[in-house]
């Protein structure tokens, strides 16, 4: 539970105090964040400007556990958060990163894409996902739905 509240007093550290500093307030626009990830839009930031205020910053922005990474290069094209762990990010070249709790990566990979997601943002489609797995556990067999709408 403590390595948890310190891991959201680190992000709304970055995303109230240390991020505005860096790109001005008004400039930030927060599409989704999690206990470990953060995905924002900074306006009016040419791509030289970012990659110089990273470069500039290692105390914040590096690879080391607790610091900040650019894990998709500046590259998102469109963010869609449904909820929290649900998410699906397009980059400009049409990678698509999708994640959705309680359902595999292989499975959300084969039969969900960005445009799942953002049917179900606009409620033009739902579609009903039922992931089913039989376990045993102390001899008893439990059946685990996992009933997912994205």
């Amino acid at each position: 539970a403590i390595i948890l509240f310190n891991s959201k007093c680190t992000l709304y550290k970055y995303m109230y105090n240390v991020f505005p500093k860096l790109f001005g307030k008004q400039n930030l626009v927060y599409a989704y964040q999690d206990t470990d990830s953060l995905i924002f839009k900074i306006k009016n930031c040419a791509y030289e400007r970012y990659q110089k205020i990273i470069k500039d910053n290692p105390d914040i922005f590096n690879k080391q556990l607790g610091l900040m990474e650019d894990e998709m290069n500046s590259n998102i094209k469109e963010v869609v958060a449904l909820s929290s762990k649900c998410y699906s990010v397009l980059t400009v070249d049409d990678f698509n990163l999708r994640k959705a709790k309680g359902l595999s990566y292989n499975f959300c990979d084969r039969y969900h894409t960005h445009q799942t997601f953002k049917d179900a943002l606009d409620n033009k489609k739902l579609d009903r996902c039922e992931f089913f797995n039989i376990r045993k556990k102390k001899k008893v067999r439990l059946r685990l739905c996992v009933d997912t709408t994205a």
